[in-house]
């Protein structure tokens, strides 16, 4: 219910994972004027040592990597998401692969080189 959301900025959050001190400060810190700005959950690779990524380079990351940004990693715009679509709740498996390639596609996206964010992948 994203659009029931007061503020600005929104970011996730599963219920077996947690956001670690310090990481909704420094996205806020850091989103400036993009769209999206995500962390580190574990090793991502050489490939995220750009501050801005486009379309092409998310999928040679992940096909080169295998590398997908966990939604806990996210923060964004809330107008973003819902101009995005938010998640497609019609998939079954996958939807946040599909969103993020979404995200790429249609915003400007920062990587913030730290992690902040403990999964049970």
């Amino acid at each position: 219910m994203v659009e029931l959301a007061s503020g600005e900025l929104i970011t996730f959050l599963d219920d077996n994972d947690e956001h670690l001190p310090g990481k909704i400060g420094k996205q806020v810190r850091s989103i400036g004027d993009f769209n999206a700005v995500f962390c580190s959950f574990k090793y991502l690779g050489p490939a995220y040592k750009k501050g801005e990524l486009k379309f092409e380079n998310f999928l040679y990351i992940h096909k080169k990597f295998g590398v997908l940004v966990h939604v806990n990693a996210w923060m964004m715009r809330k107008y973003f998401f819902l101009r995005i679509g938010g998640f497609d709740e019609r998939l079954d498996f996958e939807e946040d692969w599909e969103f993020g390639v979404r995200v790429f596609k249609n915003g400007r996206v920062k990587y913030v080189q730290d992690r902040w964010v403990e999964c049970e992948c």
